[in-house]
């Protein structure tokens, strides 16, 4: 009978006939399953474990079948014993019994439990761990069996719930989640590059798996999600939530995730990053901070909100807060501006020719408003601050301000009536300059109405006003008309009470 007729009995789980056969023939024979391609070949002891056979296995053993001869691959009969997890346990145990080698290497660079890892073979995994196998071989510059394992999970051949029960049976065995596999990437890295973004956050679970971690590019993966064209926020939060790093800067432009995300324009990104932020003005190679980048890259509408928000939370710039400044006056980031007043040095806004008035001409009130109150809040009353008589109050009306700004520039004293040397009231002013928001302030915080300058004109009745302030000042006028009427009757009733009071008493004397 010929050999391949031998592995038709094996095959075919003939123990008797298998059993007589070793009686005459030696158990370790190769096998050439295609005449036409002898490079391929492996042992009958091979075919055995295949077919999965414990009591075939065990026959062939106990006729000396050599467990170290390997296939055309160089894998033993223990790589092919746990390469499926549906082959029994036993036969894997029968081999090791009889001295195979748990560390032998094929040509793929693999061990047995590299192959077992691969193939989700939980219960190979421990059998060979428990025999001593390494669990952190790389033989020769290959994959780890963790590697693999996430390797196969990639891939589409092995579950994301057996990936991670092989995971943790190595990890406890002392295999690095950290380890980065020959093309430089971890095996968080991986996950995602291949997509795998449920069962990356899975393993991110785990502790030390490399979180801060940089790829070939010199890239963290937080870096990597926030530069990426549709970040995964999920992702993106349990890294922070993590201890990902937001301070590890990119190689070549030496920007943070912080930077990326403020160019974007992303106020989602930039909130998630700022609590991980330690160092958020570090400058990059342009020796901007991403304050700076978001005034400067961003689009228009996100880049003064984003740069308030880490100016708020980061505290002082230090000597980025010169450009960051120069940058928010051009962008005319008033609320970028107020933060940095009361932070930088006077010198430093001295340079820059800014103070109340200068602020003021450029449209930024809340920064003028900062600026009073760090230098001049004990006499921000109404000193004139040029030669026409104006105070602080007319100069605000005059350029311009938010609604908010004019009722906190009256509560530090500023009178809205006062008036400069042509009489005009900051009401006169904001009304000539169209402000509607600086009108409404002043006359929601007593500015009258009805008053009148040198010309005897009051504020509504000056020449060649806007429409808009002309028509809410008309019905200002109105308002204030009908409320003093109101406690005009009001004071009158009330008089007339009294009289009636006192006449009935009079008539109860008498």
């Amino acid at each position: 009978m010929t050999v391949a007729d031998f592995v038709k009995e094996i095959e075919a789980k003939k123990l008797k006939a298998v059993q007589d056969r070793l009686k005459k023939e030696k158990a370790s024979q190769k096998y050439i399953p295609d005449a036409k391609k002898p490079g391929l070949f492996h042992s009958l002891l091979h075919v055995a474990v295949k077919v999965g056979d414990p009591a075939i296995v065990e026959a062939l053993l106990a006729a000396a079948a050599d467990v170290t001869a390997v296939d055309h691959e160089d894998s033993t009969a223990l790589h092919w014993a746990v390469r499926s997890s549906s082959t029994a346990p036993k036969i894997a145990e029968l081999l090791l019994k009889k001295k195979s080698k748990v560390d032998a290497v094929n040509k793929a660079k693999m061990t047995p439990l590299h192959v077992a890892a691969a193939a989700g073979s939980v219960a190979a995994v421990d059998l060979l761990l428990k025999a001593g196998a390494a669990a952190d071989a790389a033989p020769a510059g290959g994959a780890t069996p963790l590697q693999c394992a996430v390797r196969a999970c990639c891939d589409g051949s092995l579950k994301a719930s057996v990936m991670l029960e092989v995971v943790d049976k190595l990890a406890a065995a002392g295999a690095k989640l950290a380890d980065k596999d020959a093309e430089g990437l971890t095996p968080l890295m991986r996950l995602m590059e291949a997509g795998k973004v449920a069962e990356a956050m899975q393993l991110l679970e785990r502790p030390s798996c490399g979180v801060d971690e940089l790829d070939p590019s010199g890239r963290s993966l937080l870096m990597a999600q926030v530069a990426s064209e549709q970040p995964h926020m999920d992702m993106v939060k349990e890294l922070v939530g993590k201890g990902a790093s937001a301070d590890l800067q990119y190689p070549q432009t030496l920007d943070t995730p912080l930077h990326v995300a403020a160019r974007k324009g992303s106020m989602e990104l930039v909130s998630v990053l700022l609590p991980a932020a330690k160092k958020p003005h570090l400058r990059n190679a342009s020796k901007a901070v991403a304050a700076e980048v978001a005034l400067a890259e961003a689009p228009a509408a996100a880049g003064a909100a984003i740069a308030e928000a880490i100016l708020a939370a980061g505290g002082d710039p230090g000597e980025a807060g010169l450009g960051l400044m120069k940058a928010a006056v051009e962008k005319k980031a008033d609320g970028v501006a107020a933060l940095l007043v009361p932070l930088l040095k006077p010198a430093v806004l001295t340079s820059l020719d800014l103070e109340f008035k200068t602020l003021v001409a450029a449209g930024l009130g809340r920064a003028a408003m900062a600026y009073v109150k760090r230098f001049d809040s004990e006499h921000a009353g109404d000193v004139a601050m040029d030669d026409a008589g104006n105070t602080r109050l007319h100069l605000v009306a005059e350029s311009g301000a938010s609604y908010d700004v004019v009722t906190a520039m009256m509560s530090l004293g500023l009178n809205p009536n006062t008036a400069n040397k042509e009489g005009d009231s900051p009401l006169h002013v904001a009304a000539r300059t169209g402000h509607l928001e600086v009108c409404r302030a002043l006359v929601d915080g007593g500015a009258d109405v009805l008053k009148r300058n040198n010309k005897n004109r009051t504020p509504r009745s000056q020449l060649k006003l806007p429409d808009n302030t002309k028509d809410y000042l008309a019905e200002a006028e109105e308002e204030f008309k009908a409320a003093k009427d109101a406690k005009k009757s009001s004071l009158w009733d009330e008089k007339m009470r009294e009289t009636q009071t006192s006449s009935a008493f009079g008539l109860r004397v008498m």
